[in-house]
């Protein structure tokens, strides 16, 4: 089979000649319409580079879906937006739950789909034909109009594959730099950027107390969300009175500036394979970085959101079963198999203590 892969020469007409922000080569390698890492289909489960919680079975999107029925029950809120829906996979597990034991929801509900890309929404339509008619695309968050969106938006693994900077702290100059990367004359590499990251940019880095600066080794590598709280931002102003939420790993902000994290979060993922070697094989690894959750709670509340839950995915999932028990509608998720993805998706070395969820609210 012919390599996909995007060859240095055609990475160095995009990207040009001069070292450019990290995050754009990122967004570059990832969602480049023709070259990048998501516009093709396979990369997500066992036989892809890595599996996510909808990957595990379909559990997930079942539990999910009732607690997206508890809103539209408790609040009325019957306009559900996936972002991210990748294939489909979490849509169709939604949906079909949906459908098969909230009918009444099912029948006034309506699923819109956050998709920018032109090929994923095709292998999106194909999936979920059978829900035709009751799922709807939206190319951009604009779509939805700002301050009139009455549903809930949510994003399951979405916010960790948006572009980031990547900074460093230089002690001699004590100030946060920015990593470059210059594609020119062979491999992708590794340069500073001219002059500093400051001002709103810096974001929690620049509220850090001198005596946590001073406690910080020479080149201590970090990352900064901006893309990520930008679209949460976004994402809030569409809100009219709703919930929005997403799963993710992630950490909070003081998280990340421990020892053992000087090199960052940022990390790629290849058969399977995780590796710090971020710039290797352009558009054929997944390139991923953990969630700065500290900074979205402030983004969102900035925007008027209140925060209802910040929880490791292993408590908030547990919850929804024990939801289900309690009402007596527990014995079709009991049987041995979905016993063990449920297993799998809270045990706390595995999703549910490497996960987080976030949920905030408008109105």
């Amino acid at each position: 089979m012919e390599s996909t892969e995007i060859p240095e020469k055609k990475l160095a007409d995009i990207l040009g000649e001069d070292p450019v922000p990290f995050s754009r080569f990122m967004e570059t390698v990832l969602y480049h319409p023709s070259l990048g890492y998501y516009e093709r289909a396979g990369r997500i489960g066992c036989t892809g580079d890595f599996i996510t919680g909808v990957s595990v079975g379909e559990v997930f999107g079942v539990l999910l879906c009732e607690r997206l029925a508890g809103w539209a029950r408790e609040r009325g809120l019957l306009h559900w937006v996936e972002a991210g829906a990748h294939e489909g996979h979490l849509a169709r597990d939604i949906l079909d739950h949906c459908r098969r034991e909230h009918a009444s929801i099912y029948r006034r509900l309506r699923y819109g789909i956050l998709e920018p890309s032109g090929k994923r929404r095709k292998r999106q339509e194909e999936r979920l034909r059978d829900h035709a008619g009751r799922v709807v695309w939206h190319a951009a968050q604009e779509e939805l109009g700002e301050g009139e969106f009455p549903g809930v938006i949510f994003a399951n693994e979405l916010l960790d594959a948006l572009p980031v900077e990547r900074v460093f702290w230089s002690r001699e100059r004590r100030e946060w730099r920015l990593w470059g990367v210059r594609v020119a004359g062979g491999c992708p590499a590794w340069r500073p950027m001219p002059g500093s990251l400051a001002g709103e940019a810096l974001g929690p880095l620049g509220r850090l107390p001198p005596e946590c600066l001073d406690r910080l080794a020479d080149g201590f590598t970090t990352e900064r969300h901006l893309a990520a709280e930008e679209w949460w931002r976004r994402a809030a102003r569409c809100l009219g009175g709703g919930i929005l939420m997403t799963l993710d790993y992630g950490l909070t902000t003081g998280e990340f500036l421990v020892p053992h994290r000087a090199r960052g979060t940022l990390r790629a993922y290849r058969d399977h394979r995780q590796s710090e070697d971020v710039l290797a094989h352009p558009g054929e690894q997944d390139l991923t970085c953990h969630v700065d959750f500290s900074a979205l709670v402030a983004a969102g509340e900035s925007e008027g959101l209140r925060t209802l839950e910040l929880d490791w995915q292993e408590r908030f999932l547990t919850r929804i079963m024990e939801g289900i028990v309690r009402e007596g509608r527990a014995d079709a998720l009991l049987d041995p198999q979905r016993l063990r993805q449920f297993r799998t998706l809270v045990h706390p070395e595995g999703f549910g203590r490497s996960f987080r969820v976030l949920v905030q609210e408008r109105g």
